[in-house]
């Protein structure tokens, strides 16, 4: 009996220990990465495996763009401007839909721009954007506008070219049913009307002749075509308006597709005031019109054009538009990142952890794009500063061109390489910036407070790019050792280049070739500043954590807290 009572208690024990242990590691499932708060060492922490350790925002941005009128997009210009309207990207829509690739800081404000009808979308993050485009409906109801309005300068010089602007000239109205703010009508000189079933008309009114509705006719439009010069400037006014009305300038190409429009951002245009705008990329003609109702009148319409400033290199683009108007071979510059500057801090103990004070080799850089009249790239300019060297290694530093999938192009993209960099002989499309960093050095620093310091080096070179072959490219820079160039290290999210040594993959810390640890941390990390602003790095034997105490939420929140950490360290614990 006192055994079986006995085993009964042990059954029972067990039976309570496997129930203890199995919640115990449904709770260590359901929190793996949660976190000591206010951990001393980086080697505390549990990391999702999928955050990038990258403070910015990046990655492909898709913009699917969509119109309710009808409007022709395909192969015209999209871009990216920050909030002071300058451009700092820009490509053409392709099946409906523009593609880009952004790295901006976090604290960046920038804009998806469409410049054939002045719509913009703030950018919030990367992946799927929907832009709707304002419609015609909402510029006649006067409902807010949501697009990012830039202003352009008044034309002071130029050729008013509507006909009959003053509505007194016998003949110069016909009723024409077919007419559309869709379509252009025929360069006539003459103003069109949509329908005769109201009472549109030039009346006398305070002894000027003036066009004006009698009786309710929201649904009828006048307007009058002009041809235009892409790349003109504008000026749209008009007198004598007694009810708000907006004047519209619908935009076509050669082939009369409808691909753009402009207004003013003030409701109705009355006397004394005027829009001024630019004709948009690809247009050849301008239907000037506006919708009439009830004892709404208007005279002496003018659209005022000045021609765009001449093309001097024949390349398509004009001179006020080209960033370089005497090179026909090139047009257009971009930067990587797109705002600002990267920073790159390395860790070079991979695949062994190191201290995490990610000081061996931290680096500035900045590439400057440029392209041609077709937005394919023509060469692309890195300055790159070696802000610190706290390595006991002698390590090179490499990069190797993607696209902007990460992934390796199929082909040779590069035609050469001059200045301080040379092409990598195993890597296709593949750069060697240096072999040694130390070697490469002017004067000999670490600027880690431990060792000398110096003004950081500054390597700068131009890659030429085979022509017409590639629009976007994304540069991975990763650190190798001097002796051993298949011993690589790279950013969180890249992968090795064909010429590493795989053996080394899983070995150590390393989590199965992802240059993270089994608890996600990583061997680099990632900063993109505002322009005007140094990312300090720790000093030497100093974790992050440490130098930079709103570090831990930001990594422990896949970025989503803290996204201004680097601009708050303890000031005794960075270089």
């Amino acid at each position: 009996m006192k055994t079986s009572l006995f085993n009964f208690r042990k059954a029972l024990i067990a039976t309570a220990v496997i129930a203890l242990v199995s919640c115990q590691k449904e709770k260590d499932s359901q929190n793996i990465y949660e976190n000591t708060p206010g951990a001393t060492s980086l080697s505390q922490l549990n990391i999702d495996p999928d955050f990038n350790w990258s403070s910015s925002m990046k990655g492909n941005l898709k913009v699917s763009l969509t119109s309710e009128d009808n409007l022709h997009m395909e192969g015209e210009p999209v871009h990216i401007i920050n909030s002071g309207g300058k451009v700092l990207e820009r490509v053409n829509v392709k099946n409906g839909v523009a593609n880009f690739y952004i790295h901006l800081p976090q604290s960046a404000e920038a804009y998806v721009y469409y410049p054939n009808t002045g719509d913009s979308k703030k950018i919030n993050g990367t992946g799927t954007m929907n832009m709707r485009l304002t419609s015609i409906s909402d510029i006649l109801s006067g409902a807010k506008k949501t697009s990012f309005a830039t202003k352009k300068s008044a034309a002071t010089v130029g050729l008013n070219l509507l006909s009959n602007s003053a509505f007194n000239l016998p003949g110069g109205i016909i009723t024409d049913l077919s007419f559309g703010y869709q379509s252009p009508t025929a360069i006539d000189g003459k103003w069109h009307v949509s329908s005769n079933s109201y009472e549109l008309n030039t009346t006398t009114v305070l002894n000027d002749t003036v066009l004006k509705m009698s009786l309710d006719g929201t649904s009828t439009f006048w307007g009058q075509t002009v041809n235009v010069v892409s790349g003109s400037s504008f000026t749209i006014s008009s007198l004598w308006q007694n009810v708000g009305r907006r004047i519209v300038v619908s935009f076509f190409d050669s082939n009369d597709q409808f691909i753009g429009y402009s207004y003013p951002v003030s409701y109705g245009v009355t006397v004394g005031g005027q829009h001024t705008g630019t004709v948009p990329a690809n247009a050849t003609k301008a239907l000037i019109w506006s919708s009439a109702s009830t004892n709404a009148y208007i005279d002496d319409v003018k659209f005022i054009s000045t021609p765009a400033i001449s093309d001097a290199d024949n390349d398509g683009v004009a001179d006020n538009l080209d960033m370089f108007p005497n090179d026909p071979n090139r047009a257009y510059q971009s930067t990587f990142p797109t705002v600002g500057n990267q920073y790159l801090a390395f860790e070079d103990l991979w695949p062994s952890k190191g201290d995490f004070d990610f000081n061996d080799m931290v680096l500035k850089n900045q590439v400057v794009f440029t392209k041609n009249a077709n937005n394919y790239l023509v060469d692309a300019t890195f300055t790159i500063d070696l802000k610190a060297v706290g390595a006991g290694i002698s390590n090179g530093l490499g990069i190797v061109l993607l696209n902007t999938n990460k992934q390796a192009f199929s082909n040779n993209i590069v035609s050469s390489i001059s200045g301080y960099a040379s092409e990598n002989s195993t890597i296709e499309n593949g750069i060697i910036v240096f072999n040694d960093a130390f070697a490469a050095q002017s004067t000999y620093y670490t600027n880690t407070g431990s060792g000398p310091s110096a003004t950081a080096d500054q390597f700068q070179f131009t890659v030429t790019f085979v022509p017409n072959t590639v629009s976007n490219i994304l540069p991975d820079f990763y650190i190798f050792r001097r002796d051993d160039p298949s011993h690589e290290i790279h950013l969180d999210g890249f992968t090795a280049t064909a010429a590493a040594n795989t053996n080394l993959m899983n070995t150590g810390d390393d989590h199965n070739g992802t240059y993270n640890t089994e608890n996600g941390l990583p061997w680099a990390i990632e900063i993109i500043t505002p322009t005007g602003f140094s990312f300090r790095h720790p000093l030497e034997k100093t974790d992050i954590l440490e130098s930079y105490p709103q570090f831990q939420l930001w990594a422990t929140t896949n970025g989503a807290s803290n996204l201004l950490w680097f601009e708050n360290p303890i000031s005794s614990k960075v270089y």
